[in-house]
């Protein structure tokens, strides 16, 4: 069985033909999936589509990229999700300063507030880091074994 550990159902592109989406997906072993939500609006869509699809689970966080809309309303939606059973993960979070979408401070800021939304190794975070970020904040190393979960990033040298 395949596990693909990112996708974004919820994303326009599939509105008409979700239902076949995930039947292809399924069709080509795909036995589970986990939904990453992105922004505010993707958290309630996210917790919907794990209660729509059986081998869907999710990822509740805010990408790098809306930083800048992060309040406390969005926190609390983030942790009474993580009390649903098929929420699995915190994330999209990390650093992107390739776009510089939100201000690199606010992105630190957010990133460490999302670390430590996911109290305890239960739950493993979805972090993504652009060229040009460097090193992640320490506080990411700080919460104990297992509670970081993938990392991507992406390359611009073999030496970054």
């Amino acid at each position: 069985m395949l596990v693909d550990s990112h996708v974004h159902l919820d994303m326009n592109q599939f509105k008409d033909d979700l239902d076949d989406v995930v039947a292809r997906a399924r069709a080509a072993g795909v036995g589970e999936m986990l939904q990453v939500c992105y922004d505010a609006r993707s958290v309630d869509a996210t917790i919907a589509l794990t209660r729509r699809y059986g081998d869907v689970y999710g990822a509740l966080g805010i990408h790098p990229h809306d930083a800048k809309i992060w309040d406390e309303a969005i926190e609390k939606r983030i942790k009474e999700g993580l009390l649903l059973k098929r929420i699995v993960a915190v994330g999209e979070t990390g650093l992107d300063y390739y776009r510089d979408l939100s201000p690199r401070e606010r992105q630190r800021e957010v990133f460490r507030r999302q670390i430590g939304i996911a109290p305890s190794a239960a739950w493993a975070t979805k972090t993504s880091r652009r060229p040009g970020s460097g090193s992640m904040p320490s506080s990411r190393c700080s919460r104990g074994p297992g509670s970081i979960g993938p990392i991507f990033c992406w390359s611009v040298s073999r030496h970054e």
